[in-house]
């Protein structure tokens, strides 16, 4: 009963400066939301789909490329970005001393 419950999250990595969590969509939506909490850099893998990201806690963030195929650009708090599925990997930088929380949509 309880794998059908909308609003279940499920912890998917947990380090000193990072939790990853699998937000609560039900496993036959085509959407898959992450919400990252973090307090340092965290690399992402897009897993061949695009990612829309929002900011929603903490005051920015910074969006890197690992290969230089985009130029850094900041995400301010309840602000969205999209990232696209050819970039492959890149990094969540929150603010020096901050913990941020985004939550990012993917098609799964």
């Amino acid at each position: 009963m309880y794998d059908n419950i909308v609003g279940q999250q499920k912890t998917l990595e947990k380090t000193e400066n990072c939790e990853v969590e699998r937000t609560g969509l039900h496993s036959r939506e085509f959407i898959d939301t992450i919400r990252y909490t973090l307090s340092g850099p965290h690399t992402v893998s897009m897993d061949d789909t695009v990612h829309v990201m929002n900011l929603v806690e903490g005051r920015s963030v910074r969006i890197e490329s690992m290969d230089g195929s985009f130029a850094p650009f900041t995400v301010h708090y309840a602000e969205t970005a999209i990232v696209p599925a050819a970039v492959g990997t890149y990094r969540i930088v929150p603010e020096e001393g901050e913990m941020i929380k985004m939550l990012v949509a993917s098609v799964g």
